[in-house]
């Protein structure tokens, strides 16, 4: 009895306490490169992000949700929350222009994975201290892939509505009733506020909960300047996800990654911070990422592991998830033998 009530402690958190407002780090593109096995010990957020693609170059949905299924199993395992792309099933993908537009088949797609995500438990409907999921990340950079803010005929800069093909996704994700009052993120592109130059995107951000801009290569004074821009923009109830250059080379050039010790101030500072997610952890196609950079390696792992500690320790539930349900199996069962 002793045993099987200790056995009961360890399980009892996670199912009846609220989830707090717990804050986040992670690195974006994180399924990338077998990322998560290298740094799952320092985050508390892991960024599943990649689609599998089929025949013509569109979106396989079946091979996408068996892949995201698998790594949801490994965040759950180590005790981490995650997000997942929306896209691949709610918008339809042009891979030879990079670029979204409306899916005909979003409703079933969208139905069909949730089911599978309910059914395998990574969602569990109205208990978010439960679910692995902890927020959806609708697409990356919706403003610069095709689903910029409509402009009217005829008036070069002139804003008029949302995208309806962006304003169409959300829609039914926030229609299904397992998905409703789950987080919406996005990070977007620098040019969200520009009129002139296609890319504006102040209707839509209206639509989601977290929202980022990816403002690599700036001097801390104009990052700090673009940052408090974007927030003047955000209603009191949206978040904002800061995402770091944790790279060289490539496309995001060889001028020098930012500084972690800035964008950890940030997160210390501003409550509003909600994700704070550096870009990016491995290296490949000409890019050296934070695990080949040693000095950036050591500050993000130390800087991650504070966050994730603190996460960790908000509330019994968040203590029970973090546990992670490997270790929770493990532990179970080697009482259940003495």
């Amino acid at each position: 009895m002793k045993i099987l009530f200790v056995v009961l402690l360890l399980l009892l958190p996670v199912g009846v306490w609220a989830q707090s407002s717990v804050r986040y780090f992670g690195y974006y593109f994180n399924d990338a490169n077998g990322s998560f096995t290298e740094n799952h010990d320092h985050i508390n957020l892991y960024n599943i992000q990649q689609m599998i693609l089929g025949p013509g170059g569109t979106a396989d949905t079946a091979a996408t949700t068996k892949y995201m299924l698998g790594e949801l199993a490994k965040a759950k395992a180590q005790g981490v929350r995650a997000t997942i792309s929306a896209a691949p099933f709610v918008f339809h993908w042009n891979n030879s222009t990079h670029l979204w537009s409306a899916e005909p088949n979003a409703t079933a797609n969208w139905t069909t994975l949730v089911n599978q995500l309910v059914a395998s438990g990574y969602i569990v409907p109205g208990r978010p201290e439960l679910s692995t999921v902890v927020a959806i990340y609708v697409v990356d950079e919706p403003n610069g892939t095709g689903l910029a803010d409509t402009m009217a005929p005829g008036l070069p800069g002139t804003n008029i509505g949302i995208n309806p093909d962006f304003a169409n996704a959300v829609s039914i994700i926030r229609s299904n009733p397992v998905t409703s009052g789950i987080p919406l993120a996005a990070i977007i592109t620098p040019k969200y506020n520009q009129l002139l130059d296609g890319q504006i995107f102040l209707a839509g951000m209206t639509l989601l909960d977290w929202v980022g801009v990816d403002w690599y290569g700036e001097t801390q004074s104009d990052w700090m300047s673009d940052y408090n821009r974007l927030k003047s923009n955000l209603s009191p109830k949206q978040r904002t996800i800061i995402v770091p250059q944790a790279a060289l080379g490539g496309d995001l050039g060889s001028s020098n990654y930012d500084d972690p010790n800035f964008f950890n101030n940030i997160f210390n500072t501003d409550p509003k911070v909600v994700w704070f997610t550096p870009f990016v952890w491995f290296s490949g196609s000409g890019r050296t990422g934070t695990r080949d950079i040693p000095v950036l390696k050591a500050a993000y792992t130390q800087i991650g592991t504070t966050i994730r500690t603190a996460a960790c320790a908000a509330t019994p539930a968040e203590r029970g998830f973090c546990l992670g349900a490997a270790k929770k199996t493990a532990i179970i069962s080697n009482l259940l033998l003495q």
